[in-house]
């Protein structure tokens, strides 16, 4: 389970980097229903912040796979497996 969360923080991460840059952005089911919103969405800063959120949760994805690698070398290695 703890890999599924691993791979759901670097797979989110993608999506958030990735999407900012597509037509699909500007062109949304959310947008239609509250207009309103668009400017803010569509401000380059938004985008910008977006994609930091993006960038951090792959960091954390990154880390928690290194960790874990680590921590069950360390773990193996002590001779605590059975």
């Amino acid at each position: 389970m703890k890999n599924f969360w691993r791979s759901a923080h670097v797979a989110a991460g993608i999506i958030l980097v990735w999407l900012p840059w597509t037509g699909a952005w500007e062109t949304n089911l959310t947008l239609w229903f509250w207009p309103q919103i668009k400017p803010v969405v569509l401000n380059p800063y938004f985008k910008g912040a977006v994609i930091g959120l993006g960038i951090v949760n792959i960091i954390i994805g990154i880390h928690d796979v290194i960790h874990a690698r680590f921590a069950s070398q360390r773990y193996y290695s002590r001779g605590n497996a059975e």
